[in-house]
């Protein structure tokens, strides 16, 4: 042991005297790992302090081999206290991690490392590249933990075998007899190692969190035979059915629902915001019916019911791709001096995968087919020059469909992920409705998915097509975040998940408002009939409320006489 240790341990108020030794427990002694309760925080710190001042060929050569160019450890004197947590971390996910609640998001480094080549032109791809670089910013790091957490494995079976040692000798030692010196070195010894594991753990979590802030935003790798490019790169896979006869001039929906009194969404910015309205009568009627219709169609195809919560953490959300720190403008947060890191959800995808998180499902009950209904709430657009109506709005009701599927043959989530399609096909197709649907490209996949198919409705009014649904196929991009895992015989294995929209309310109602009319009516579909107390909208009005506000003539507003 050197000179400067042994002043670290006196100056740290370490006497090495018999009468000390007698009145420390065992369990209270400083022989044992530092790392472990029965070292109180001020003295782990006091030791540090004095390990940087007197340990300092140690110090540097820590530092060079170990912590530069990603960090550097004289930075960890500014503040020990706070340096040695790592609480400045972007990722909530990677928060959830150090705080016990979720598990460290498993990231395929071993994967990324050996194709750097294909994960930046994936990156490319998506038009994501340029944000960081795969080869110094995620694979170098990395490679840099494992070489940390190799020698701090070293350093802490070294240190426990000392600990062993002089414990042995303190259950045999006669208290009246002189302490030999290689007791005295190892006891030094023990001190130096439990220094050093601390400042490697110090590295460890700061290179930790920069590797994985980075590697958390790579996206998911992308199905060969996606397209790609931007949304004009789609490829039409399937057109089903026939545009509605352009001989009947169609109205907008919006139209139809106000003079119908079966939408509102006029005289609402002060009481509800933006993209807000009102289904009323038969709009309500409406919406109640398509969720039914949904859920029939659905409860056939072998789906479970499930109702979630629409209020969730931040880390669940970046759990299945969505980073909240990168998407402030999109999400509804809840005021953090109530609910700190909590988000109304944009949809029950969200929900249901934190069901699942944390959990290993037996292979028997794979494929989970599961449905959620849920009031979806995003931000979709705050620009007042959106037209207004149904199509992009920041409340609406979807029903959701989320599968959990094994991955023993590589083909189950695929095989899923058609039938979600062909679901989907099916329900619209039912309704009457003319769609496309679209293999998207490259640029238009979120993180999470391997591949996206959508389908547009033509929308009579607007003369176009717009997105009713769409389903992903994510393999085990979320489950590896938010550890869905499925046991079969005694092995654990990443389960994979896909996702898709079975009726989104506002957007097919608009399709069916604008192409069913018929002169003065809208007529709905047969398939509603037994969940609609009517088949027809006429657009005349039914309850015609006068506005007597503010924000208009004089004349205009009314009060009554008192």
């Amino acid at each position: 042991m050197s000179v400067c240790l042994m002043s670290v341990m006196q100056q740290s108020g370490l006497s090495f005297g018999s009468k000390i030794l007698r009145h420390l427990g065992d369990k209270q002694s400083f022989l044992y790992p530092l790392c472990r309760a029965s070292t109180s925080s001020g003295e782990t710190f006091a030791r540090l302090k004095l390990f940087f001042e007197q340990e300092k060929e140690a110090i540097h050569e820590i530092n060079e081999k170990f912590a530069l160019p990603y960090v550097n450890v004289y930075d960890l004197q500014e503040d020990f206290q706070k340096k040695l947590i790592p609480t400045n971390t972007e990722s909530l996910l990677l928060k959830s991690s150090y705080n016990g609640q979720l598990h460290q998001p498993a990231i395929p480094f071993s994967y990324i490392a050996s194709h750097v080549a294909e994960v930046e032109k994936n990156l490319a791809n998506r038009k994501m590249d340029g944000k960081f670089d795969v080869k110094k910013d995620i694979v170098e790091p990395h490679q840099r933990l494992t070489e940390i957490k190799s020698e701090k494995t070293q350093c802490i079976s070294k240190k426990e075998r000392l600990s062993q040692s002089m414990k042995d000798f303190w259950v045999n030692h006669d208290k009246d007899s002189e302490i030999p010196d290689d007791i005295v070195k190892k006891r030094g010894d023990v001190i130096f190692l439990g220094c050093k594991i601390n400042l490697l753990s110090w590295m460890e979590q700061q290179i930790e969190r920069k590797c994985f802030d980075n590697a958390l935003l790579l996206p998911n790798l992308t199905h060969p035979e996606s397209p790609v490019g931007d949304e004009s790169a789609a490829r039409v896979l399937k057109i089903v059915g026939e545009k509605p006869d352009d001989s009947v001039k169609s109205v907008g929906h919006m139209d139809v629902g106000e003079v119908s009194s079966t939408i509102r969404q006029s005289q609402l910015v002060n009481l509800s915001g933006l993209r807000t309205y009102y289904l009323f009568q038969q709009g309500a009627e409406l919406e109640q019916a398509l969720v039914r219709y949904a859920l029939d169609v659905l409860k056939k195809r072998g789906f479970l019911l499930m109702s979630c919560p629409n209020i969730l953490h931040g880390s669940v959300f970046e759990g299945c791709g969505i980073p909240v720190s990168k998407l402030p403008g999109m999400l509804y947060r809840i005021d953090p001096k109530q609910d700190k890191e909590f988000y109304i959800s944009g949809t029950s995808e969200i929900g249901i995968a934190g069901y699942f998180a944390n959990h290993a499902i037996p292979i028997k009950h794979l494929p989970l087919k599961i449905c959620s209904i849920s009031t979806c709430n995003r931000k979709e657009t705050d620009s007042t020059a959106e037209a207004k109506g149904l199509y992009r709005v920041h409340h609406f009701t979807k029903v959701e469909m989320f599968g959990v599927t094994a991955n023993e043959t590589g083909s189950e989530s695929e095989e899923l992920f058609e039938e979600f399609q062909e679901i989907q096909e099916l329900l619209f197709s039912n309704l009457g409705l003319h769609f496309r649907i679209l293999d998207m490209p490259t640029e238009e996949l979120a993180l999470p998915a391997y591949r996206k198919v959508d389908m547009e409705a033509w929308m009579s009014h607007r003369a176009s097509y717009g997105e009713i649904s769409s389903t992903s196929n994510c393999t085990d991009f979320q489950s590896r975040r938010l550890h869905i895992l499925y046991k079969t015989g005694n092995d654990y294995k990443f389960a994979h998940t896909i996702n898709g929209t079975a009726c989104a309310v506002p957007r097919v109602l608009l399709a069916l408002y604008e192409n069913n009319q018929k002169e003065k009516t809208v007529h709905l579909p047969e398939v509603l009939m037994e969940h609609m107390s009517s088949m027809d909208i006429n657009r005349k009005s039914k309850i015609a409320m006068e506005y007597i506000g503010p924000n208009q003539s004089k004349k205009k507003q009314k009060s009554p006489k008192e």
